[in-house]
């Protein structure tokens, strides 16, 4: 329903400090596999329940090491 609205790809992912990350739902087309790999080092420094939300640009074109 976002990207009906907005325009914009959305995803709702469970990431944490622990080196896990959970895409729950995320907009038709979007590599769930890879956002993931995107949040295992957990950007946001989510930690103790608390529940940021980040925008990431360009997700597509970034580039990480490991997973």
């Amino acid at each position: 329903m976002i990207k009906e609205k907005t325009g914009v790809d959305a995803v709702i992912i469970d990431a944490n400090d622990l080196h896990k990350a959970d895409c729950v739902g995320a907009s038709k087309g979007v590599d769930k596999k890879y956002v993931e790999k995107l949040f295992l080092d957990n950007p946001s420094g989510n930690s103790e329940q608390q529940t940021p939300i980040v925008v990431i640009k360009n997700y597509k074109s970034y580039t990480f090491s490991g997973a």
